[in-house]
């Protein structure tokens, strides 16, 4: 049984540069838009079944429980969205400056 990582430590060592090659590329050809992109990489981080230890967040109605590494907490859900979507984006930018994609970064914030 796996131990679940506390919401903001989760474990991306399954995030390769073949995954992060895949969504860059199908965003910049036009065909996914940055959203998709980002929600792409968000549920592979925290709602994968081969990656049990980080589902760290329960979504029920309007309801938002994060895992603190000691127990479930309610959280805002604009918090938490705001907290994956900051965490995708750091691991996208820092994908395309590693492959010399500088120039789609501008997008990326927006």
């Amino acid at each position: 049984m796996n131990t679940l990582t506390p919401f903001g430590q989760e474990n991306v060592s399954h995030i390769n540069d073949s995954f992060l090659e895949k969504c860059a590329k199908n965003h910049l050809d036009g065909k996914i838009s940055k959203e998709d992109m980002f929600m792409m990489l968000i549920q592979k981080i925290y709602f994968d079944i081969d990656h049990p230890e980080n589902i760290n967040v329960i979504k029920d109605g309007s309801l938002t429980m994060v895992w603190n590494g000691v127990e479930w907490e309610q959280k805002d859900s604009s918090y938490v969205f705001a907290s994956m979507l900051k965490s995708v984006k750091r691991i996208i930018a820092s994908y395309m400056i590693a492959n010399r994609l500088h120039r789609s970064l501008k997008d990326l914030t927006k």
